[in-house]
């Protein structure tokens, strides 16, 4: 004899809340018209089977029967020509092994099939702290958390690892949270005719902080251990410090607390939980803290590269970036410490709200030399580690750090009074002088003896006799003379020497 069995079945998931006054005999009615067909898979090996179960009961052979069958109220299914079976709590698997017996004491050489048509439905009662408490409608395929939801779900100050089914003369435990959180579907019973759901108030809670997954508060059972918590946080990270948990903890009289250091691998998995206990996991500084820098410009791979703290040096960097181009820019090129852009200066920033005019000679000078500065700028000559090898320019790179390689400026720009101001093709070989006789010479409003060269390497603004050589992106800026009254200079002077006059008349008068 062979048995197969099949669960090609439609369930019924009920969401209506049924009246208490619904007569008992209506429930089937109601049940039809409130439900909505949902497909759905059973596992035979957890799957009760109660009254109210309808079963399609097929046996081939050289005759051919189909039965669908309800299972009574008494619990027993009722095959014709075959008889009765005694089917109530028991699983689709054992109900299995009930048929295959019953069927074989009756026929031989045969194959039965047996196909689970609907679930039954009946009524359970939830109270406590749930929205909307009061008796509701469930199918067999129901966990307490569903009726839950059906009855509005659970109120704030609900517990949700202590509520409780009352099944006749057993109780069982019930812990959503450990459903919910670690997909343990011991702790969320299917329901049977009559349960009772109850949600109890929250009552004890712990908090666990630092280096966990999941911070937060968490509510206890009654004698748990850290142990028994620590699933629902995730767990510990990588960089948490297992021997210095830290475990606040208030005394008898509630006022004051009570520090303890607990070490993971010894005491402390099996230490027990009390109400308002605060535990701190500490974590490792900088464990795992990932440390780079950008490189910019005329390298073959620009990007971002990973550094090793206190080792890393920008020449390693630079190598590790394929090196420069043909076209990159050593005299401009320089290194932009990250945390140091991103710092304010409190006194340049109030210089800034000044006029010039209101400030004193130091206040002028710092912020004019202020004004030149790049934030964040290192003191790095490129040209002297890259082609002299002056490994003092080597400096250490940080975490944060941009090295930025611009395009090579093969000019020098002349602006200001020339006839000719814009970029000159950079030589060697030419000075000063000859650049501006390139630009078409000074113009006639041109300030000669206040030219200035600003250079590319520093931004500084240097004097005309103070620069021994130009180098490529160097600024040759020439001022305008200012505009000049030469009337009201006039009449100043003629102010000025009457008042002399008149002082040498009184001077003159006083000694005779």
């Amino acid at each position: 004899m062979k048995l197969s069995f099949q669960v090609p079945l439609f369930l019924f998931v009920l969401v209506y809340f049924l009246p208490s006054h619904l007569p008992a005999q209506d429930l089937e009615a109601w049940a039809t018209v409130k439900s909505q067909a949902v497909a759905g898979q059973v596992d035979p090996d957890k799957y009760v089977v109660g009254p109210g179960d309808l079963f399609a009961v097929g046996i081939w052979g050289e005759k051919k029967f189909v039965y669908e069958l309800p299972v009574s109220i008494e619990g027993n299914l009722l095959i014709p020509e075959v008889g009765s079976i005694a089917v109530n709590h028991v699983t689709i698997t054992r109900l299995r092994e009930l048929v295959i017996e019953k069927v074989q004491k009756v026929f031989t050489r045969v194959d039965v099939t047996l196909t689970l048509k609907r679930v039954r439905i009946f009524r359970a009662t939830v109270a406590g702290e749930v929205k909307h408490p009061g008796v509701y409608l469930a199918s067999a395929m129901d966990r307490a958390s569903d009726i839950i939801q059906q009855a509005g779900g659970l109120l704030d100050n609900a517990s949700k690892r202590r509520l409780q089914v009352v099944r006749g003369t057993d109780t069982l435990a019930v812990d959503l949270a450990a459903f919910w959180d670690l997909g343990r579907e011991d702790e969320n019973p299917f329901l049977r005719e009559g349960d009772v759901i109850f949600v109890p108030v929250l009552k004890d809670v712990i908090s666990f902080w630092g280096a966990i997954h999941k911070k937060g508060d968490y509510e206890i059972i009654p004698g748990e251990t850290i142990a028994d918590i620590l699933p629902f946080t995730g767990g510990f990270v990588a960089e948490a410090l297992l021997d210095s948990i830290e475990l606040a903890r208030f005394d008898e009289n509630g006022f004051q607390i009570e520090k303890l250091i607990l070490n993971w691998n010894a005491a402390a998995p099996s230490w027990k939980l009390q109400k308002d206990d605060r535990l701190m996991v500490r974590r490792r500084a900088k464990w795992h803290f990932k440390r780079g820098v950008w490189i910019e410009g005329e390298v073959y791979h620009p990007g971002y590269y990973a550094i090793n703290r206190g080792e890393t040096t920008l020449s390693e960097s630079i190598n590790a970036a394929g090196g420069f181009t043909d076209e990159a820019s050593l005299v401009e090129a320089r290194v932009i410490r990250g945390p140091e852009a991103s710092r304010t200066d409190p006194e340049f920033e109030r210089l800034k709200k000044m006029n010039p005019a209101d400030m004193n000679e130091m206040e002028y000078s710092y912020f004019k030399n202020k004004s030149q500065e790049i934030p964040g700028a290192m003191a790095v000559d490129f040209e002297r580690l890259f082609t002299r090898g002056d490994l003092a320019q080597d400096i250490v790179l940080q975490d944060g750090d941009r090295v930025i390689i611009p395009h090579l400026r093969n000019y020098i720009l002349v602006s200001g009074q020339v006839l000719f101001a814009g970029n000159i093709t950079y030589h060697p070989n030419l000075g000063i002088d000859d650049y501006i006789r390139l630009a078409g010479g000074f113009s006639w409003n041109a300030r000669k003896n206040k030219l200035r060269i600003i250079k590319a390497r520093t931004g500084e603004w240097v004097k005309k006799t103070s620069v021994k050589r130009l180098e490529p992106g160097d600024t040759i800026w020439v001022p305008e003379k200012p505009e000049r009254d030469w009337w009201l200079r006039f009449r100043q002077f003629m102010t000025v020497a009457a008042q002399g006059a008149t002082l040498y008349l009184v001077v003159k008068t006083a000694i005779k």
